[in-house]
Order: C-alpha cells, then structure tokens, then sequence
C-alpha cells in the first residue's frame, strides 16, 4: 500500500511501508526527482548522530552501484561526504534500508540503529488518517 507524505516545504512523495520513497529513475547519479524523494528519508546525514544538512550530503547508494545497487530512492540514503567515504569500512558500520526504514548497522552487526523517518506508522505520527480516508486494516 502506497501513502502519500508533504514534505515541511509541500512537496509530495510516494512511499511504500517496507521500501521507502518510490521512483522509477534509472542512471549512476541520483535525479533532481530522485534527491527531492530521498528528503522524505531524512532532513540530514542518515549516519548516527551526524546533523549535516543534506544540502551538504551525498546520495549514498546502499548496495554499490558497482555491485548492481539501482540508482533508486529505495536503495539510497543521505551521508554527508566524510560518513559517505567511511561507511562500509571496519570497524565503522553501513547503512542499509530495513523495512523501508533506514538504519546503520554497527560493525559487529549487531542491533540495527533506525535514522530517517518511519512509514509504516505514519498514520500514528500524523495523528491518524486523513479526515474521510479509512483506517488502516489493523
């Protein structure tokens, strides 16, 4: 089930409750469109505790895009360029998308570490659904 999220600014995006923000862009870098959906994810660097704006991140591919990772808000993540250049790395963690959530996953891969934004609860964020919109099936 898709819902639809106004950003702080009115932009609207799609997203699905276990893949995050929907696009159907396809090339190496990330789109206008495709950056305008990751904003949906997070206002900043989606590494733990790191509140760069993401006017000054980088849209992460989370499966390398080497490695067959799409170019797609749903494989991808705002890192600001240091947590970008050390993500993956020993002994420092990765980010990964879990659940359409987005989450670091610390370098003993332990418990997954929540950064952006939840859309399976939305509606409880949001205080409910939208006035004539049915509830969801609980």
């Amino acid at each position: 089930m898709l819902r639809r999220h106004i950003l702080p600014d009115g932009y609207i995006t799609l997203a699905a409750p276990h893949l995050g923000p929907i696009n159907t862009h396809r090339a190496r870098l990330a789109s206008p469109v495709q950056r305008l959906a990751l904003e949906a994810d997070s206002p900043t660097c989606c590494w733990p505790d790191c509140t760069t704006p993401i006017s000054k991140c980088q849209a992460h591919h989370l499966t390398d895009y080497a490695q067959g990772g799409e170019t797609h808000p749903s494989n991808m993540c705002w890192l600001c360029p240091h947590h970008n250049a050390v993500n993956g790395q020993p002994d420092r963690g990765r980010m990964a998308r879990i659940d359409g959530r987005i989450a670091w996953i610390g370098p003993k891969y332990g418990t997954p570490r929540f950064t952006g934004r939840d859309y399976v609860d939305a509606e409880t964020i949001i205080g409910g659904p939208a006035q004539g919109t049915p509830a969801s099936p609980g």
